[in-house]
């Protein structure tokens, strides 16, 4: 157990070098700061600024021709095993105030289907991040590490592990679970929801685990695998965020490479976000409204600022 913050931390050689991770920092490599261990600035910007979300365009092929898409890592996933739960519900849209849509999770796909992807991918010269799901950490681990070990498993440049609503143990031992499926180097996600009451603490988690970064999703949870997204969700990830960064301040967490995903939709949303703690944005649903809008996100997100340097000690929302 950690006596830092009670988390039971899995057993096995990886168990110190969480606990380490826990208490000190991620277990990427990052400088040390008054006896504590955090993420340079240097380190953290070698992760992009702007990612493309898995399941809002979901023909990779399609996400390439737009423009401005050149370069960035096309999502590829979310990938599952074992069955899923099918529904029958429609997207709705919804127009009046400031709207929104209303909809099911993004289907699902196969491990086949994901590789022929990968295939792809490197026919064409493009590398990907691959998005995995699942209620167990074996089930976010097993399509990884088959798609690693695919023949064209080498155009994988991240993975994002979606553990929105998951508490705080299970988002340790799921991504710690990753971790160690990725290997040291690959760069993993790890998507959290704004809205989570225990926001700080599965983000420590996440960090405990190996996380390379956390995505603060503002999509809001309707039950039954159903969200709600639009450009409201901005007030939820910016809030999500400053939550973080606040926390970060008062050391009660590490503070990692934070990602918004969730209302942007504008550059506006995007210098927005990045005021409020964001180091990158990742942009999903937006376009489907617009595919013309990603050059003007991108440009948005890369001309800002570097982020600031070194966490936890620094809260951007007032430098």
């Amino acid at each position: 157990m950690c006596g830092g913050c009670d988390l039971e931390l899995p057993g096995g050689p990886a168990a110190g070098q969480l606990l380490r991770a826990c208490t000190e920092g991620p277990v990427i490599p990052g400088e040390w700061v008054g006896g504590k261990s955090v993420l340079s600035a240097a380190r953290r910007t070698t992760l992009p600024r702007t990612w493309l979300g898995p399941g809002a365009l979901t023909d990779p092929a399609a996400l390439a021709r737009l423009e401005g898409a050149d370069g960035l890592l096309l999502p590829v996933g979310p990938v599952a095993t074992g069955s899923r739960r099918s529904s029958d519900a429609r997207t709705r849209v919804h127009g009046s105030g400031v709207g929104g849509v209303d909809h099911d999770d993004a289907p699902a796909l196969t491990v086949e289907v994901a590789g022929a992807r990968l295939t792809w991918a490197a026919t064409a010269g493009h590398r990907v991040c691959l998005a995995v799901r699942g209620a167990a950490p074996e089930e976010l681990a097993a399509p990884l590490q088959q798609l690693l070990r695919h023949p064209d498993g080498g155009v994988v440049g991240a993975v994002e592990v979606d553990l929105r609503g998951r508490d705080e143990q299970t988002v340790l031992r799921a991504t710690a679970r990753v971790r160690e499926a990725a290997g040291r180097t690959l760069p993993v996600l790890v998507k959290v929801l704004a809205v989570d009451p225990q926001l700080v603490a599965v983000a420590r988690s996440a960090v405990a685990g190996g996380a390379s970064a956390v995505v603060v999703s503002g999509q809001v949870p309707l039950g039954g695998g159903r969200w709600w997204t639009g450009p409201s969700n901005a007030a939820t990830t910016r809030a999500g965020l400053r939550s973080l960064c606040s926390a970060a301040a008062e050391q009660r967490w590490p503070g990692t490479f934070l990602v918004a995903a969730g209302g942007i939709h504008s550059a506006t949303t995007v210098r927005a976000a990045l005021s409020d703690g964001a180091d990158g944005v990742q942009v999903g649903t937006a376009l489907w409204a617009d595919p013309t809008l990603l050059p003007v996100l991108r440009t948005a997100a890369e001309a800002a600022p570097p982020p600031s340097s070194p966490r936890p000690t620094t809260d951007r929302r007032t430098a």
